[in-house]
């Protein structure tokens, strides 16, 4: 299909017209923005869900028994409570986590819509020959894509994070493919937004005299025209004062999985030359609590249970325009929680070589919120809010506790035991850590 013309529901509700908008408008198939081939162009680009669901569920009833299915052109089910506007059903995903079946799933080239803080599930067997790939995939703030060992192979797909007042607007973001194109209230680009990135500097931090700064630290390095990483994360900031929420989207053309599990890549940063006199300069050697600071997240479009690590480890994330510490022991007492989607966390790779590298498995189910290790814990959280608890819904520490003969007793700092404080924004001290 060429050329100019206007799409129309082939089940149409409330008198079969439609307004005249570019929406609807299609004209030389171009106008919905993702170069979808033949006549899948002729979708409609709705994310913001105006036409979505705009049908009545018992005028549709009337057109499908007219019609005699319930099927769109591509052949996805029209009826999920109401029926959308155009030729193609959009798949728009909201609340409660949704189910891709054998016998409700995106055909073609379809678009998927998957909206803030919900997931897609993938239960139908994609494999080599037909991995999981729709025309366009949306997966607005804290939205996922759960692979399930499936085969998934995008193409074209986008990911959203958002800057918010609860959070300072900033947020630590890690995205697990390239980024191709990147928006900021769908505008193109950071240059002409009030946003700045900044990429942690490990080796700043690795330096002996390195002191923390409440303000225009050395460690973050603004790489607003240099954005472009795979897991490794990001602090995006807006300058100024906004007044509402600011929309970043982060586009992508290559994402795969294939059930295996995925590699995440930590770099060391420690300086250990011998120490000689006072009068030396350089980076003579590293404290412990500053070596080899990562910001990463999770490789997959979902979110990642710590116990999907191969190993233990404290991790620092943040969250409520404060940090936290997490993690799980590296003893086998594994405290359960997640990274978020979307979201990155700081952790210390204590290798001997250049870089770490572990791997991460997919997960089986979603931690929600924090389990606990059954060891001895105490937790501590401002009276502002804790992160996991019911109650309050907002962000705390751990300390767990355990008992070790006295000979085995030290107060030397251990990367994999001990936890660091880290300091806010605000600089004021952050809760206290996790020994």
């Amino acid at each position: 299909m060429t050329g100019n013309g206007k799409v129309v529901n082939v089940t149409a509700v409330n008198s079969g017209v439609l307004p005249e908008t570019p929406v609807n408008s299609v004209r030389e198939g171009t106008d919905n923005g993702y170069g979808l081939d033949g006549y899948w162009k002729f979708q409609l680009k709705d994310d913001a869900g105006i036409y979505i669901n705009q049908g009545i569920d018992t005028e549709a009833q009337a057109c499908i028994a007219k019609v005699g299915h319930s099927f769109d052109m591509a052949g996805n089910l029209r009826i999920r409570n109401t029926v959308d506007f155009g030729c193609f059903e959009t798949w728009n995903i909201e609340g409660a986590p949704a189910d891709v079946t054998d016998g409700d799933y995106p055909r073609g080239q379809s678009v998927v819509y998957v909206r803030e803080g919900s997931e897609l599930r993938l239960q139908r067997d994609y494999d080599r020959t037909e991995p999981f790939n729709p025309g366009f995939l949306l997966l607005e703030h804290g939205a996922g894509l759960w692979g399930n060992g499936k085969r998934v192979d995008l193409r074209n797909f986008a990911a959203e994070r958002k800057l918010t007042a609860t959070n300072g607007y900033k947020d630590l973001v890690a995205m697990p493919f390239r980024l191709t194109e990147m928006t900021v209230n769908g505008n193109k680009g950071l240059e002409a937004s009030n946003v700045k990135a900044y990429r942690y500097n490990g080796l700043e931090r690795a330096k002996y005299d390195y002191k923390f700064a409440s303000e225009d630290s050395k460690a973050w390095q603004d790489v607003s025209t240099d954005w472009s990483t795979v897991t490794e994360g990001l602090l995006f900031e807006a300058q100024g004062s906004p007044v509402q929420d600011v929309k970043l989207r982060f586009y992508g053309t290559s994402y795969q999985e294939d059930g295996q599990p995925k590699n995440v890549i930590l770099k060391k940063y420690n300086f250990n030359s011998p120490w000689s006199s006072p009068s030396d300069t350089g980076d003579k050697f590293t404290h412990k609590e500053n070596m080899s600071w990562n910001l990463f997240g999770s490789p997959y479009l979902c979110t990642m249970n710590y116990e999907d690590m191969e190993y233990g480890r404290v991790v620092y994330g943040y969250a409520n325009n404060r940090y936290y510490t997490d993690g799980m022991s590296a003893d086998g007492g594994r405290t359960q929680g997640n990274i978020p989607v979307g979201s990155a966390v700081f952790t210390q790779s204590a290798t001997l070589k250049e870089t770490e590298t572990f791997t991460v498995g997919m997960r089986e189910a979603e931690i929600d919120h924090n389990t606990r290790s059954t060891k001895l814990a105490l937790y501590v959280a401002s009276a502002s809010g804790k992160r996991g608890l019911e109650e309050n819904d907002g962000i705390y520490d751990e300390l767990q506790l355990t008992a070790v003969p006295s000979e085995e007793a030290s107060t030397e700092f251990d990367l994999a035991r001990d936890g660091v404080k880290w300091m806010n924004d605000n600089g004021e001290p952050g809760n206290l850590c996790r020994t």
